[in-house]
């Protein structure tokens, strides 16, 4: 990306040209940390620690998830349980599968450290 923006520069200094990205862990996330770290125990509980688990609610309040017509005056409450079930039943599915690459990539790494840190 930063070459190619780079590249349509005008004015061919590299320190003006460069993109800058800087990255910072949003406090917000810890319940999705927690909630993954919950399915991981799930799935082995000899690897992972035990701790205490968010809902899936209590998962989609931090991040700021909300029904699309939340902020509606019309809202309807049918389509907002219906989509508020489908957004944690595909976070269920997405964080069970997450735990079931985890865990096999952790299996490796108690293996084969070497080849582990390569994937």
């Amino acid at each position: 990306m930063t070459k190619r923006l780079s590249a349509t520069s005008k004015t061919g200094n590299p320190d003006e040209d460069t993109l800058r990205l800087s990255f910072t862990q949003s406090p917000r996330l810890d319940f999705l940390e927690k909630y993954l770290a919950a399915k991981c125990h799930d799935k082995d509980q000899k690897i992972f620690a035990s701790g205490t688990s968010p809902t899936e609610t209590d998962v989609l309040e931090a991040i700021g998830w909300s029904p699309s017509g939340a902020n509606t005056e019309q809202r309807n409450w049918e389509d907002e349980h219906w989509e508020t079930t489908e957004v944690k039943d595909d976070m269920k599915m997405v964080m069970t599968k997450a735990a079931r690459e985890w865990d096999k990539w952790v299996k490796l790494y108690i293996k084969s450290p070497e080849k582990a840190a390569k994937k």
